[in-house]
């Protein structure tokens, strides 16, 4: 955590003073039109846009290690534009955009399916031609 807020900061610093070494660290030199980067080293949350002259658009933000979620914008190869959002945390990444695939209906039913049929409590399997349990269902006891 402290190598990842440090090596924020250093960029920050490097960034102030000379804003075309960020610009060519963050979106590859001369295409970027703007960046923003701000860094808060007292709850460790940061925040960080660029956007370059061909449209495509970057922001982020978030506590180290416990968040981020942004956006990108970007036109595809087809002339389509793009937009993708995301958000990742402890409970895991998920991203929405047009060109994310949705989850098919049939897992949300079979989820329900379960949700109403719960499991049957597990007991010792006996076998029908004995009276004995199956002696091999559990180890012994010694």
């Amino acid at each position: 955590m402290k190598t990842f807020l440090l090596s924020f900061a250093l960029i920050a610093v490097t960034g102030a003073v000379d804003p075309n070494v960020l610009k060519s660290l963050v979106g590859g030199g001369g295409d970027t039109a703007d960046v923003r980067f701000s860094l808060s080293p007292l709850d460790g949350s940061y925040q960080y846009a660029y956007q370059t002259a061909d449209g495509t658009a970057v922001s982020q933000s978030g506590v180290g290690g416990e968040l981020a979620e942004g956006t990108a914008r970007w036109v595809a190869p087809d002339g389509t534009p793009v937009e993708l959002s995301y958000r990742a945390d402890a409970g895991g990444y998920v991203a929405t955009g047009s060109h994310v695939p949705q989850t098919p209906e049939y897992v949300y039913r079979a989820l329900e399916w379960i949700r109403s049929h719960p499991s049957v409590e597990d007991v010792p399997y006996r076998n029908p031609y004995s009276n004995r349990p199956n002696q091999y269902r559990f180890p012994p006891a010694f």
